[in-house]
């Protein structure tokens, strides 16, 4: 479903969980979800923000995100994945308006 059709109202939380920077290009849409459409959603937000809409979006660590965001609230969370029996930590990002 493509993020732009929701209509969120003044005081609507909305949680956004794209397909991450350098990692969901081509993984979850049939579409490529590149930078392209990165900045789209970032603009999406901005409009939801100016709603007085609450916003949480998370996605990876990457300069890029975290430039393109840098007006709103972000957070860095490590988080562990286990893939055939190894362990990572990676730091992700929420980034808020809140």
């Amino acid at each position: 479903m493509d993020f732009s059709f929701i209509e969120p109202k003044k005081g609507d939380f909305v949680y956004l969980d794209p397909p991450y920077h350098q990692s969901g290009e081509r993984f979850y849409t049939r579409v490529p979800f590149d930078e392209k459409e990165q900045i789209r959603l970032r603009d999406f937000v901005y409009e939801l923000n100016n709603k007085g809409v609450k916003i949480m979006l998370s996605n990876n660590n990457t300069a890029f995100i975290r430039d393109i965001y840098k007006d709103f609230f972000i957070t860095h969370i490590p988080v562990t994945y286990s893939i055939n029996q190894q362990r990572n930590t990676v730091n992700e990002l929420i980034i808020t308006n809140y």
